[in-house]
């Protein structure tokens, strides 16, 4: 999974592609006048005509600009540059318009050779970047100060989610001077400062603490940096990330007071209590205890997930052995708590293979047909390949019983109306076929057909 170096890359390659991203909304709170930058490093920035384009290996373009009006920093008069074709970049566009003027930041030169390897995000339609150029001219004249513009945000990786969070306290401390700010409503912060070396220090709001999570660690690319030096009459921007604080810890054993811990099937898988929303799924510890850790003030509900057997489609399970999720228990959680819970029981569900007879309305056998199920708390019916009814329109379905699982048959190549099908409901692991009529119409849910 994460462990591949391929993946690494494009995981590599989606954080610097939404830094970008995250760059921009920080962009839009500013004066106009002001261009802000992750690191100050740009050494290089000049308006330039694009006199020609050429695809090379891979994803790198090759481009070569004659400058009209420099900015910052010496070049020749006609420069090139290798830059990465990023998702967000769409170089073609740039690529189709020889001969228009745009505004090139660099991090590096030598002689006529410019290094953009950020991406074209720094390769801009001057026509679009009235504000930037602007800001560079003020910089040569020495009429910008050096400043910082910063946010406060809660960020996750998995699934990516992020806010603002006001109220949070930032510390610039470096050269012998020490800056306090406050974020706003919107999570921003900002202000005027000596250039220098400086380490920011944050004091984030009840329920949370600095964000540690990320494939590589702390959220590259989307916080940060927390040590940075200041160029003098530049901006530089900085991100403080925070992750939940909050964590239920809950001791788990089985209906008979068995440990869980040594059985690597057992899952179990956290989500909200009003919206289903998935939060994440964890095992149980060597201790037979399950421990949730940077999670939201919220409700949740803790349910069972069985292993894939047979390609079933199963569901959780929730506890203690109740019948369906509107039954199960919601957790409470208040903002930083960390909640122990009382041990829990856990009656694991039933894995049932569910025999099938699909009929048309003379009863008799339909092997065309296609069957489906559906849980309450889904509504969704689904079907699987290898569900399909035999010549005799035999088939068999899986589900996890105690509960309540709906069945369906369907005319093949149908859409899936429910028009032309009876809905039968089961309740539990029947040892008679259940028979689904397809081609009368819709009945109201009933009790499986026996033999």
């Amino acid at each position: 999974m994460m462990r591949s170096d391929l993946l690494g890359r494009c995981l590599k390659l989606q954080l610097i592609v939404l830094s970008v991203c995250f760059l921009h909304l920080i962009r839009g709170a500013e004066s106009p006048t002001s261009v802000c930058d992750r690191e100050p490093s740009t050494l290089v920035v000049f308006v330039g005509t694009l006199t020609d384009a050429k695809e090379g290996d891979g994803n790198v373009f090759s481009l070569k600009f004659h400058i009209t009006e420099p900015l910052l920093g010496k070049t020749s008069s006609e420069v090139s540059t290798d830059t990465v074709n990023m998702p967000d970049c769409s170089i073609q566009k740039i690529t189709a318009h020889i001969g228009e003027n745009y505004l090139v930041q660099a991090h590096a030169f030598n002689e006529s050779y410019v290094d953009t390897s950020w991406g074209c995000q720094h390769i801009r339609p001057a026509r679009e970047t009235h504000a930037e150029i602007e800001y560079f001219r003020r910089l040569q004249k020495g009429q910008t100060p050096t400043e910082i513009l910063g946010e406060a945000r809660f960020q996750k990786w998995l699934p990516l989610t992020g806010f603002p969070l006001p109220a949070t306290k930032i510390r610039l401390v470096g050269g012998g001077h020490d800056y306090n700010y406050v974020s706003d409503d919107r999570g921003l912060f900002r202000g005027v400062l000596n250039p220098g070396q400086y380490k920011v220090s944050v004091d984030f709001p009840k329920g949370f603490e600095p964000n540690t999570e990320g494939p590589f660690g702390p959220l590259h690319g989307l916080c940060g940096p927390l040590e940075f030096t200041m160029a003098e009459g530049r901006c530089t921007s900085v991100t403080v990330c925070a992750q939940a604080s909050g964590s239920i810890t809950v001791h788990i054993v089985d209906a008979d007071g068995d440990s869980l811990a040594s059985r690597d099937n057992v899952e179990l898988t956290l989500t909200t209590a009003e919206r289903a929303e998935f939060i994440r799924n964890v095992f149980p510890d060597e201790k037979s205890n399950l421990v949730f850790e940077n999670l939201l003030p919220g409700k949740y509900i803790l349910g069972l997930t069985h292993p894939a057997l047979e390609g079933a489609p199963y569901r959780p399970v929730y506890f203690p052995g109740v019948s369906s999720r509107t039954d199960a228990q919601v957790i409470s959680l208040e903002a930083g708590e960390h909640k122990i819970l009382p041990e829990m029981r856990i009656k694991k569900g039933i894995p049932c293979k569910i025999p099938v007879r699909v009929i048309d309305e003379d009863h008799k056998p339909l092997p065309s047909g296609v069957v489906t199920l559906a849980y309450p708390e889904t509504g969704q019916f689904d079907a699987y390949p290898d569900w399909q009814p035999d010549a005799n329109g035999k088939a068999a379905v899986y589900a996890v019983f105690p509960g309540i699982v709906y069945l369906r048959a369907e005319k093949e190549n149908e859409a899936r109306t429910g028009l032309d099908a009876d809905v039968v409901e089961v309740t539990s692991c029947p040892a008679e076929p259940v028979f689904l009529k397809v081609g009368g119409p819709v009945t109201h849910a009933q009790e499986p057909h026996r033999n």
